[in-house]
């Protein structure tokens, strides 16, 4: 697993650093550390139906990840790739624990106040898309943090830094476009987003280590 995180830190590290000086390097540098976490989850993960949602929503975000890359053409593109990559979380965490836990609504809450603190700076025509991506983050992170609630583990607790991590982010993104737009609230926005990513990846059981 060490060689994969150095791996994905280094390819994550160059897509930061492209992001702000060369923009064209993100073809190949952005989806990288994604493609490296989606290896490793191929390769060390028990085969399961749970392992199959979280491939299939990296691979999304993936496809979201190059449409952000123009975002002035591309942004509803790639909105809607990370909310088809969200519901495929969603999904994975649903099924880890059917039982709700009345507590996890509160990410709803969160949602509700992150889109009242950007709404005034989102357009007409993206309102509807930005509620509904905004639904589905929330959803989200409430999952995960219903998962928590339940089995507090490791695996548990990884989802849901993951999914918080990735409500951060998507915030920061919210913030910059819609609202305030900052140097230095850009240069957070991916370091987060992988970390966040990453937290996702490790919660899903793997393959015990063969001495």
């Amino acid at each position: 697993m060490r060689i994969f995180i150095l791996i994905a830190a280094v390819f994550a590290a160059m897509a930061i650093y492209f992001q702000q000086h060369d923009r064209s390097q993100l073809w190949i540098l952005k989806p990288l550390p994604i493609i490296v976490m989606m290896c490793w989850l191929w390769f060390r993960g028990l085969p399961s139906t749970d392992r199959t949602l979280i491939l299939l929503g990296l691979f999304f975000s993936m496809i979201g990840d190059l449409f952000l890359i123009i975002p002035q053409q591309y942004f509803i593109h790639g909105l809607s790739s990370f909310f088809i990559a969200h519901v495929f979380y969603i999904v994975a965490f649903y099924k880890r624990k059917k039982t709700l836990n009345l507590k996890s609504f509160v990410s709803y809450l969160i949602g509700l106040g992150i889109y009242a603190s950007v709404s005034t700076g989102v357009s007409s025509d993206l309102k509807i898309p930005v509620i509904a991506y905004t639904l589905a983050i929330s959803t989200m992170l409430g999952l995960a943090f219903n998962v928590w609630l339940s089995d507090k583990n490791s695996k548990a607790k990884w989802a849901l830094i993951g999914a918080f991590l990735f409500v951060i982010s998507d915030t920061l993104i919210a913030v910059n476009k819609f609202s305030y737009r900052s140097f230095y609230i850009a240069i957070w926005i991916l370091p987060l987003y992988y970390m966040a990513q990453g937290f996702i990846t490790a919660s899903v059981l793997t393959r015990k280590k063969i001495n």
